[in-house]
């Protein structure tokens, strides 16, 4: 018999398309906030994409991120430190 303690102390697991977010965000390797417009974000897109059958278009791409940020905000998504290499980020 599980009780109401056992259900707070045992996490919920990720849902399948949240776990495949997370991995293809830690394999970036980029930070959230500096992860839109990248091609950093075009690589976890492409990942992403081919994992769960997800359109090529801009309105996924709005998903995608706005997802992660919720994943974020949740706790769900790990932290990542700024890249030392700007190799993935746009110049301006």
């Amino acid at each position: 018999m599980h009780t109401t303690q056992d259900n707070i102390l045992r996490p919920d697991p990720l849902p399948h398309d949240d776990r495949v977010l997370i991995e293809a965000y830690m394999e970036v390797g980029i930070a959230l906030d500096r992860l839109p417009y990248s091609p950093a974000f075009d690589r976890l897109f492409d990942r992403v994409r081919g994992a769960l059958s997800v359109k090529d278009d801009a309105e996924s791409r709005n998903l995608i991120f706005q997802r992660l940020t919720n994943l974020r905000k949740s706790g769900k998504l790990p932290r990542l430190d700024r890249p030392e290499s700007s190799t993935d980020l746009l110049e301006f």
